[in-house]
């Protein structure tokens, strides 16, 4: 399946929803808006190596409107 996003577009996609998100909920922890939208994911799981477009699909998916 081809690359919709290089990785460096996937993290600056992010990082503009994670703006929007913290301009929209300025009494969350950061650590507990990166859990609430997606991007953390809670448990043992480690994510060092997951994939930019991985990480934008989740936080679009549980935050479709960031």
């Amino acid at each position: 399946m081809p690359k919709k996003y290089s990785r460096h577009q996937a993290n600056c996609l992010i990082m503009a929803k994670l703006q929007r998100l913290v301009d929209a909920h300025e009494d969350w922890r950061f650590h507990q808006l990166l859990q609430n939208c997606g991007v953390s994911l809670h448990g043992p799981a480690d994510m060092f190596l997951e994939e930019s477009e991985d990480t934008l699909a989740r936080l679009e998916e549980v935050s479709p409107g960031a």
